[in-house]
């Protein structure tokens, strides 16, 4: 779905295969096992839009818990009509509403503290009441494609839960979302958008050094990279170098206020001195 936006969309038993592929690492050649299909006849496209949507809101909501943000991209996903939000009451009840439909579908695990972990699993046997609720109350349109990709990710997943109880689909959603998010390969302005918007600091809006690396340190401790790999990727990405330029300025901009107030402050200072003096 977010790789090649080429979806398989009945990935039944009958119609997987494990398979080899020869690949090369460190040096070492070895045969890699993936995933073969079989049965091109229901097959779905996705275009980058619905694809940078379902990257900006799966980072949204598992990074920043922004459920409000998450609503926004419901129009982006083609779910919601572009005015729909604009009204104050409506978006609120939106908002309402999906957080309900949220909190019903994702589950997320508590540690000894009650702090939820970063990492939440679905819960698909609520999902379908939940968007249902959500279709019977707004302007909720859900594509045909929709439908066939959420049924293609449920069986998957459950034929991945017999091999491994233990699988959690969003912690393997999530990094790739990562990935795609600061690499941006679309160019997409909604993607550039978000990933600023997650690394900002909520209080002063600034770009927050300390949320990018928590963000790289999800990427690496999830897909098992070494950093030096994702900077390698980040760097010769021309997504990522457009947002740094965006972050330079931002960072530079910073500083020119900050020294104009500095020198604003000391100009008043003296200037009331002058006038005491006086």
């Amino acid at each position: 779905i977010l790789t090649t936006g080429l979806v398989q969309s009945d990935p039944h038993t009958g119609n997987l295969l494990k398979v080899k592929r020869p690949s090369t690492t460190n040096g070492k050649k070895k045969n890699k096992p993936e995933l073969g299909y079989l049965d091109f006849g229901l097959v779905n496209t996705v275009s980058p839009r619905f694809q940078d949507g379902i990257v900006c809101a799966t980072c949204q909501l598992v990074f920043a818990r922004n459920i409000e943000a998450v609503a926004d991209l419901c129009v982006d996903l083609g779910l919601l009509p572009e005015d729909k939000l604009k009204d104050a009451d409506e978006r609120k009840r939106f908002k309402e509403a999906l957080e309900k439909a949220i909190d019903d579908v994702l589950i997320w695990p508590k540690d000894k503290k009650g702090r939820s972990t970063a990492i939440p699993k679905i819960r698909f046997e609520n999902a379908l009441p939940a968007f249902s609720n959500l279709i019977a109350n707004f302007e909720f349109t859900v594509p045909p494609y929709f439908l066939n990709n959420a049924r293609a990710i449920a069986t998957l997943e459950g034929i991945a839960l017999k091999l491994d109880p233990n699988f959690n689909i969003v912690r393997v959603i999530y990094p790739h979302s990562i990935n795609h998010l600061m690499k941006n390969p679309s160019i997409s302005s909604k993607s550039e958008e978000t990933f600023l918007d997650i690394c900002r600091n909520p209080k002063t809006r600034l770009f927050d050094h300390g949320q990018f690396m928590k963000l790289l340190n999800d990427w690496s401790l999830l897909t098992g990279y070494r950093k030096r790999k994702i900077y390698w990727d980040l760097i010769t990405s021309i997504g990522t170098r457009r947002v740094m330029s965006r972050i330079f300025k931002e960072s530079l901009m910073k500083r020119v206020r900050f020294v104009e107030e500095l020198c604003h402050k000391h100009i008043l200072i003296h200037w009331e001195r002058g006038w005491a003096l006086a």
